[in-house]
């Protein structure tokens, strides 16, 4: 009968496999871990990950407030402790206030699976109004004959030597021409019609009016806009201005993250701990 038990438990291990027998392994707080993340916003748009298989993803649109990086793998965060450099001269900075709000939801998690969190987007306390608003112009003017040094002109239009007659082009279309080089500048002549370019508030759309250009920036309420580390949302457009609301860290959003924790950071500290 024993030999029948032995028999039966080998066979059941043998179709469900060893994993099944393996514990469970749960983060705990204060432990350094390795984490994969990727989150979107309400409209299904990639606003951080540290996956490239999610940048490279042609089908996942990625929001205005993206944040870019030169190399995409893993992070180091200590479980439920805050991540360092959140604050900037005093706004929040949006991927410390993403790894923060993540690491305190890590101490419990199971290791080597994905979870679901979703992260809030709150108004710091005490944060001045001077600091949460920024008013921009939404239009403005500027002559069509134009000037500028030619450091300046080669390094905003790529250019090696620029010389006269040449034809600037933005996003494919004419945009200036080349009247003159001399004296160490380009003096340049805009011919442009339907300019397009993005700016972090919105597609700018340039126009010719007499002598002057002018360019308005189509703001749409409510978008998510990005300035060097941190994002805001477009509170409130008039004829001439653009308001943007920089007082929650994800810009009034929730977002939608996939997380995994890959493992512990074997780090000096925790080796010497398990080897006592």
């Amino acid at each position: 009968m024993k030999k029948k038990i032995v028999l039966t438990v080998l066979i059941i291990t043998f179709l469900t496999g060893c994993t099944a027998l393996k514990p469970v392994e749960m983060v705990q707080e204060g432990r350094q871990v390795e984490v994969d993340y990727s989150c979107v916003t309400e409209n299904k748009e990639l606003i951080a990950t540290t996956l490239i298989s999610d940048v490279k993803n042609s089908s996942l649109k990625k929001s205005n407030g993206f944040i870019e990086h030169d190399a995409y793998g893993p992070v180091d965060l200590t479980a439920g402790e805050d991540a360092p450099g959140q604050w900037d001269d005093k706004l929040k900075m949006v991927e410390p206030e993403i790894l923060t709000k993540i690491s305190l939801q890590l101490p419990g998690m199971e290791i080597g699976k994905e979870k679901t969190i979703v992260l809030e987007s709150e108004t710091p306390e005490g944060m001045k109004e001077k600091n949460r608003y920024r008013v921009i112009e939404r239009v403005n003017k500027a002559p069509r004959i134009h000037s500028v040094p030619v450091d300046q002109f080669k390094k905003m239009f790529g250019y090696s030597e620029p010389a006269p007659g040449d034809i600037v082009k933005i996003n494919g279309k004419p945009a200036f021409k080349v009247l003159d080089v001399s004296a160490g500048h380009v003096k340049t002549n805009f011919i442009g019609r339907g300019i397009e370019n993005d700016t972090p508030w919105g597609k700018a759309v340039s126009r010719i009016e007499g002598d002057m250009v002018v360019t308005t920036i189509e703001a749409v309420p409510g978008a998510i806009v990005k300035t060097g580390p941190v994002i805001g949302e477009v509170s409130e457009i008039t004829e001439d201005t653009i308001k943007v609301d920089y007082g929650h860290p994800f810009a009034g959003k929730t977002l939608t993250c996939r997380v995994k924790v890959l493992g512990e950071k074997q780090t000096d500290a925790l080796i010497k701990a398990e080897v006592k």
